[in-house]
C-alpha cells in the first residue's frame, strides 16, 4: 500500500498541499490503537468503556487521549455518513454553500 501522501496526492487539490507527513503519522498512530482492540471492539466501538481505553492505551502504547481521539474521530464519521445516507451528499455539499466547488 502507497504512503498517505501517494494516496493523497490523486483527489483534486491535494497535489499542492505543503506535506502530508503528519497524516502518514496520524495513519500510523490509528492502525496500532485499532491492532490493540479486540474484534469484538473493532465491531462494536460502543463497548469501550474506561477500562478497555487503558488496556487499548497500554497495549499501543499511546495515551488514553488518543484513544479518545479516535474514538470521537469514529462517531463524528459515523454521524456523517448517516447524515449523508438520509440527506444525500448533493444536499449535503449545497447545504454547505458550495464549499466544494
Amino acid at each position: 500500500m502507497g504512503s498517505m501522501k501517494d494516496i493523497a496526492g490523486m483527489l483534486p487539490g491535494m497535489k499542492n498541499m505543503p506535506s502530508t507527513a503528519g497524516l502518514d503519522d496520524e495513519f500510523k498512530i490509528t492502525e496500532v490503537l485499532i491492532g490493540s482492540m479486540t474484534p469484538l471492539e473493532r465491531q462494536q466501538p460502543s463497548l469501550i468503556n474506561v477500562s478497555r481505553r487503558k488496556r487499548i492505551a497500554m497495549g499501543s502504547g499511546k495515551s488514553i487521549d488518543a484513544v479518545n481521539k479516535l474514538l470521537k474521530q469514529y462517531n463524528d464519521m459515523n454521524k456523517m455518513m448517516r447524515l449523508v445516507q438520509k440527506k444525500g451528499m448533493k444536499n449535503i455539499i449545497n447545504q454547505m454553500g458550495g464549499m466544494f466547488k
